[in-house]
């Protein structure tokens, strides 16, 4: 998705100086800029006729219909005098500009080589033959419908600018991935898995092992070219890697060659990505019955179907928290220590914003096809690659004293993520964490999209605000958020990928840490790695999952509500402490990091939001507009079910306006904290026993309450909806009964 180069720009003299002391001399930046990117300028040469125009010409004379393929011989004999170069540069520098598209021949090496010298040739591809494609502004429909084709054929802007090193010199510079770093990490990466043998890291390692004991050369010499040829793969793409960097170092920047190398890279480095994963050893029992067990209770399909859906409603709260950014009080929290810089609140730009968020939805939803694509084959996606290799960058520029020299960063190939024990089994369990993956590509995009086109356009805006000195117009601002969020800067990425990752509900709590400091305890290490393994096992299979659920706890409970506004008062007066303590010991005062203080401010527009809608759901309910019913819970009194069936009630808590119901969980976070109090204030209503001829206690009731509850919190996330024992252990008048229930569940 970025440009993969490890070049970087070095400004002669004294620039090295203007550079350190921002802003920068406005009248030579953006001149050097253009310089860097397109060269010096070259004087005007006297003006030749336009040989592009007469090509156009003569293709719309042999073949008048702009999609029928004139062939290559048949136009190269229009322009008999013209050099067989300088035709192919010709057509090379049309297609470029988008005049024609040419058609690739499939297989240029099976033609005599005077056949080929008749081809168009361009780098190492051939063309056959080309067509015109139409130029902006024609209609091609007829009717009311063709007056909308002119919206199709406009010409589209340019993803690039010469404006681009200013961004550069301000300290957002391009990622970029080393193709030096790649090499080692795999180098690394395949020497480890050679060395652990018999353990069975590459493929067919443990069965090589065994066929050389029992002295079967035939049989192990076939294992070790497999493990050869999983070696030469490994290379291949890693060589891939590095000749297409080099491809974009020499082409164009923007240039059609140049996209294309970079496309190649990207779609190398998933498939580096998956190859090396292959290299794994063998499961412990122990974890591999957790990962069967987990994977059992994923296995239900409507589980990424609830996800999807959930995601669907959570969306529009989302975008409504980001619009509020102008409420944010900036300068309350740097002067607390939380560093959180917004761009200034104008209402002229709420409609170009607007526009962006749309292109940016856009953008996400198509590049998700893709990306499903590769999850299911791959098991990893561009842009999960894009985020984990940011954060990777983004932590060593946190321990360098020059992180602004920091931007070529590696993918980081871990051994152990897949299950290996089983041949059938495996590919299952892999299979359904992969279908479970792609359930979240679709939205996880978009947001990765919406937050970076924003981020780019503050980033632009900043600049030019910043610099006036550097006659930036809004065109030049708006393109250069174009280049930015084309080729967006580690930290970009990361703020992106920070924010769709706590979209899908992918950020860790003070539960799930509770967790896991249960699982991983010092003192099971010392038993030994069988010992640790079981103790794990054990946990998984108390606590199935932990992340995602109390994540989707955290966000419905403590963040879409006034909860939240509570918590972002704590986190100023901690970050308030931890400054005076740094003054205090004459340190300069301890400013948080930019990843927290984007929390903390999207903390405080989500905890508006959520206030809001709670505030809006009770006083509608106060007033009688609205009802809400409590779904399912468990009151296994006489012919109640049949009761509630005659009304209409569903399982799920509804909100009731008139005549029409409305399941609660689509009003995303704040319906599924309100689905929790509809279920707990339904099972708090006191009940008469028919047996005692009175009214329960209020200790039963208690009791029923707080069993109530915690099944509404599994029941309000989607991946809770398929833990159905955990649900129907829950689903009882006692919470003692219940943990029996799930206990000797458990022990069946």
């Amino acid at each position: 998705m970025w440009s993969f180069s490890c070049a970087c720009v070095i400004f002669s003299g004294g620039a090295e100086d203007e550079r350190r002391r921002m802003p920068l001399q406005a009248d030579n930046m953006r001149e050097r800029g253009r310089q860097i990117v397109e060269g010096p300028r070259k004087p005007k040469e006297k003006p030749q006729s336009d040989v592009g125009i007469e090509i156009v010409k003569r293709m719309a004379k042999l073949k008048p219909a702009s999609d029928v393929p004139v062939q290559m011989s048949q136009l190269r004999a229009e322009f008999s005098d013209m050099g067989k170069e300088e035709f192919d540069a010709a057509m090379k520098r049309l297609s470029e500009e988008g005049r024609i598209f040419l058609l690739q021949h499939d297989y240029p090496s099976s033609l005599p080589e005077d056949d080929r010298n008749k081809l168009v040739r361009i780098d190492d591809d051939y063309f056959v033959a080309a067509t015109r494609r139409d130029a902006p502004g024609t209609y091609l429909g007829f009717g009311p419908a063709g007056a909308f084709q002119s919206l199709f054929n406009r010409p589209k802007k340019p993803k690039t600018t010469p404006d681009r090193p200013i961004a550069d010199a301000f300290g957002h510079a391009a990622m970029k991935v080393d193709p030096e770093s790649i090499r080692k990490e795999t180098l690394k990466q395949l020497t480890e898995a050679l060395a652990r043998g018999k353990a069975g890291s590459l493929p067919f390692a443990r069965a090589t092992y065994w066929a050389e004991k029992l002295g079967s050369k035939r049989i192990a010499g076939a294992f070790g070219r497999r493990q050869k040829a999983f070696i030469d793969k490994a290379s291949g793409l890693v060589q891939e890697i590095a000749s297409q960097s080099a491809a974009m170092d020499n082409a164009k920047r923007g240039s059609a060659e140049w996209e294309k190398a970079r496309r190649r890279i990207e779609r190398a480095r998933v498939k580096l990505s998956n190859h090396l994963s292959k290299a794994v050893e063998y499961t412990h029992p122990a974890e591999y019955v957790s990962k069967g067990y987990r994977a059992s209770i994923l296995s239900a399909l409507h589980i990424p179907e609830m996800n999807l859906i959930y995601q669907a409603w959570q969306f529009p709260l989302h975008e409504a928290q980001k619009a509020i950014d102008f409420l944010v009080p900036a300068k309350v929290f740097k002067k607390w220590g939380i560093p959180y810089d917004k761009p200034p609140a104008d209402i002229r730009t709420w409609a170009p914003a607007m526009a962006r968020e749309v292109k940016a939805i856009l953008s996400g939803v198509g590049s998700a096809f893709g990306d499903i694509k590769d999850m299911m084959v791959y098991g990893v996606t561009e842009t999960q690659l894009a985020g984990e290799m940011a954060e990777q960058i983004e932590k060593k520029r946190r321990r360098s004293k020059e992180p602004e020299k920091i931007t070529c960063g590696t993918d980081k190939y871990e051994l152990g993520h897949r299950p290996r024990l089983l041949p059938g089994l495996d590919q299952t369990i892999m299979a359904i964490g992969r279908v479970q993956g792609a359930a979240d590509v679709t939205f996880y995009n978009i947001v990765f999209a919406t937050a970076l086109a924003a981020e780019a356009d503050a980033t632009a805006r900043k600049i030019a605000r910043d610099n006036p000195g550097l006659g930036l117009s809004k065109d030049d601002v708006k393109a250069l958020a174009r280049d930015l969020a084309h080729e967006p800067s580690p930290a970009m990425v990361a703020a992106a990928a920070d924010e769709a990752n706590r979209f899908k509900l992918d950020y860790p709590t003070w539960a799930h840490d509770l967790v896991q400091k249960i699982r991983e305890p010092e003192r099971v290490k010392r038993g030994g790695p069988h010992f640790e393994a079981v103790w794990k096992a054990a946990v998984d299979f108390v606590v199935t999952f932990s992340k995602i659920p109390s994540a989707a706890v955290d966000t419905a409970l403590f963040r879409y509500s006034p909860a939240g506004i509570v918590r972002v008062g704590s986190r100023l007066a901690k970050s308030r402490r931890e400054m005076k303590e740094s003054v205090r010991q004459g340190k300069p005062p301890k400013m948080q990091s930019d990843a927290y203080a984007r929390d903390t401010a999207e903390l405080y527009r989500q905890s508006l939001v959520g206030t809001a809608a709670w505030i809006t759901l009770y006083a509608f309910g106060s007033l009688g507009y609205l009802g809400f019913t409590g779904g399912g819970d468990d009151d296994d009194r006489q012919d109640i079910g049949a009761a509630r069936e005659v009304l209409g009630e569903r399982y799920n808590p509804e909100v009731v306006v008139g005549d029409t119901a409305l399941d609660l969980q689509r009003l995303g976070p704040v319906g599924q904290a309100a689905a929790v109090g509809a279920r707990v204030s339904a099972a708090g209503k006191p009940r008469y026993d028919k047996e005692t001829q009175d009214y329960e206690s209020n200790l039963t009731r208690l009791d029923r309450r707080a069993s109530t509850a915690a099944r509404a919190v599994i029941l309000g996330a989607p991946l809770g909806r398929g833990a159905e024992e955990v649900i129907h252990a829950l689903d009882s008048s006692s919470i003692g009964s219940g943990v029996g229930k799930f206990a000797a569940g458990k022990a069946r």
